[in-house]
Order: structure tokens, then sequence, then C-alpha cells
């Protein structure tokens, strides 16, 4: 179940990256001569009083570039000499802007037409913190934070500027020789920074999972130590493959400061999970049972009531004679029809406790019981603990396995 979780992710994922990356979430719409052009208005925030706009025209000649403001990440990943950037040799307009493409002949051409360099500033001057992007068959200008009134100021110069910039792109395009890369880098810098917030958003599914699940590291400080002692060698192995695909073109600066801002954090909580998984699924020696008579056993009765966004929760800490299967039900609905948050939702809580039941193991080994182990025994019933050696060396136990049933009879 957690791997079609994990595939359902994924592809939520990068529909949630590439749609947006490549302007496919722009609608079509004509202007007043019937000329196609396509436009995005998102909210932003809680209050919607702000936008964040994309609009933009279609090309007819694929091809792949990005202008916009330096951050502050990008400038200094750029000055430690991490790729190299094209630039115009008109000083101050190029400390104005970070020029990203696949084709850096191309967009020198480009970049050279005054009328081309005009039309940026023009644009720019819309909004100081713009950016125009070039993705395969489209071209858009994108600004953030804005009233959607800037829309109405601003629709008709800006299309007028792309208009111009789309010809000038589209005519240097047919011109050039260059064969365009499949994948692009463009397209291979989306696929990094989707993979950089899989990897976030899957490690904590499964930290989540885990949480919940039944496998339970004996060690887990040890283990998660040595898990955490990974991510250095991981990091410094996707930089390298981050190198491999991209070179040291811009595109690799903008797919760097992703990893830096998303990518390392998915790392941190990836890494401990997929150990946990190895150590858990490869091949290793079969478990060695130990036993233990139950010291204690304990129920309790969890109430919880949702109100808007919180919630007021209250255990009730039954008796030994009311946690008997018998008398659980009566206490409920007796509890239930007493207490207005028991109406919402009363679930029980199952808790046995053991003396150390494994060499080393020094204290109270407590369990979070289902309610078939619970009602399985009673005090001085003996319980088997089936441990698995762990196929890297850090020792688990599944404890839906624990059970007052040796394991050669446990159906389990």
């Amino acid at each position: 179940m957690i791997y079609l979780i994990y595939l359902i992710i994924l592809l939520a994922v990068f529909c949630y990256r590439y749609i947006p990356a490549s302007g496919r979430n722009m609608s079509r719409k004509l202007d007043a001569q019937g000329r196609t052009y396509y436009l995005r208005m998102q909210p932003l925030g809680k209050s919607k009083q702000s936008y964040q706009i994309q609009l933009g025209l279609p090309l007819e000649e694929k091809i792949y570039f990005s202008i916009g403001p330096e951050g502050k990440i990008a400038r200094l990943l750029k000055a430690m000499g991490v790729a190299t950037e094209y630039q115009t040799g008109d000083s101050t307009f190029d400390k104005k802007f970070l020029f990203t493409s696949d084709d850096p002949a191309l967009f020198e051409d480009i970049m050279r037409k005054p009328e081309m360099r005009t039309a940026i500033e023009i644009l720019r001057k819309s909004h100081a913190t713009f950016r125009l992007r070039a993705f395969g068959t489209r071209i858009w200008i994108e600004v953030r934070n804005v009233k959607a009134s800037w829309l109405d100021k601003n629709q008709e110069t800006v299309l007028a500027q792309l208009w111009e910039t789309a010809q000038i792109v589209t005519q240097h395009t047919r011109m050039s020789a260059q064969e365009t890369r499949v994948p692009s880098f463009a397209q291979r810098t989306i696929i990094f920074m989707f993979l950089h917030l899989a990897f976030l958003i899957c490690g904590i599914a499964g930290f989540i999972a885990h949480g919940i699940g039944s496998v339970e590291i004996i060690s887990m400080k040890n283990f998660l130590f040595a898990a955490l002692a990974l991510v250095p060698l991981a990091i410094g192995l996707w930089i390298s493959f981050m190198t491999l695909w991209l070179g040291r073109s811009m595109w690799k600066i903008i797919a760097l400061a992703d990893f830096i801002l998303i990518g390392i954090a998915g790392l941190v909580f990836l890494m401990p999970i997929a150990a946990i998984e190895a150590n858990r699924r490869l091949p290793q020696p079969p478990p060695t049972v130990y036993s233990q008579t139950l010291a204690q056993k304990t129920c309790t009765l969890h109430c919880k009531r949702k109100q808007g966004k919180s919630s007021t929760t209250r255990d009730y800490p039954l008796s030994a004679t009311d946690c008997q299967p018998q008398r659980r039900a009566q206490k409920r609905a007796q509890l239930v029809q007493q207490d207005r948050i028991c109406q919402s939702s009363a679930n029980f809580k199952f808790n046995l406790t053991f003396n150390p039941w494994m060499p080393g193991m020094t204290t109270p080994y407590r369990l979070q019981a289902s309610q078939p182990q619970f009602d399985g025994g009673e005090r001085g019933t003996v319980f088997y603990f089936p441990l698995n050696p762990g196929a890297l060396g850090h020792a688990w136990i599944d404890t839906d396995t624990i059970s007052p049933v040796p394991p050669a009879e446990n159906p389990l």
C-alpha cells in the first residue's frame, strides 16, 4: 500500500512542478485581432488580494531560456564558479539579470539585437521582479505579488513587447543549425526539481508511515546516526549526477539552488526511511525467537472531539475488570453517554508491558498492542518475540508478530 501511495505522490508532484514550469497551466485566449495568447492568474496568500500572473504567447520553434533577477543563492553559486553565465557585454544590463539558456550561441545571437534588450527593459518596468521564460513553444512573462489591476494597466504593453520578442526568437531559432538536446537542459532541470520535491514529500510520508507502522528498530538512536551519516555521501553523489547531466550551464545554478532549498531536506528525511526498508527487506538470516512473560496490561479509552481547526481529547484509564472483553463495550457506552467529547470519537488503546526479553535490554519493554494481542494473554502468559538480525546489522522486530502463540504455530 505504501508503494501505491508513493506512486501517487510522485505523479502528483510531477504534475505540480512540471506543468507550471513548462507554462502548460496557462489558459488560451484571443486578443482583439484574433491572435492567440496565454494567461493565468493565481491568487496568493489567505487574503487572495495579490496574484502571480503569467502572460505569454505561442512560439513557432522550440527554444529554452530564462531571464530574471538574480537571487542570493544563484549569485553565491555563480561567484563560486559552479557555472558559466552568458554576458551581453553591457555591464549595467548584465548586473540586473540572470541569463539561463540551453544554447548559449543562439541565445547570444538573440541578445545582440538591441530590440531584444529594449523589450526586456520595458518588460522589467512593468514589474521589478519579472521573469521572462521560454519553454518549448511558449514564451511568457511571470510576475508575483501584484494586484489584479496590474493586468489592466500592463497587458497591452507586455503583449506588444512579447510579440516583438517572439518574432526575434523565432527568426534566430530558424536560422540556427544547432540541434535541440533531447531532453533539453531546461527539461532536465525541471526533472531534477520534481525529484527534489519528491524526495521531501516521500521522506515525510515515509516517516509518517513508519510512525504508525509495526516495524521497530531495536536501537533506533544508533540506527538514525548511521543513516544520517550517509546524507553527505548522498548529497555529493547527487551533485555529481546533476553536474553530469547539466554540465556548467546556468540551468545547473537553478537546479542547485532548488536542491539547497528543498532537496537536502528531502534527503535528510528519505535516507533513514530508505535504510529502514533496506535493513528490513534485503536478504538476512532467519529471526531468533525470544520469550518473556507478560508483566502488566492496561487499557485506556481515548476520546477526541474536533472543533474547526482545534480538537479536545480526554483519556479514561480503565480498571483491569473493565478491560476485560465482555466489560469494555459496556464501559465505552457508559462513557459515551456521560461525556460529549466521547460522543464524537471513542477508541481503545491497549498496552502490554514485559520485562527485558533479549540480551542487552535493560528497561521494561512496552508494546502498544492490537486488540487480539491484548486479549491473547493475562499476567504471566508467555509471549514470543521473533527478532530479525537486519540486513544492515540493525536488529528489528515487526510488533504485529509478537504473540502468545509460538511462531511455528502462529498464522501471522
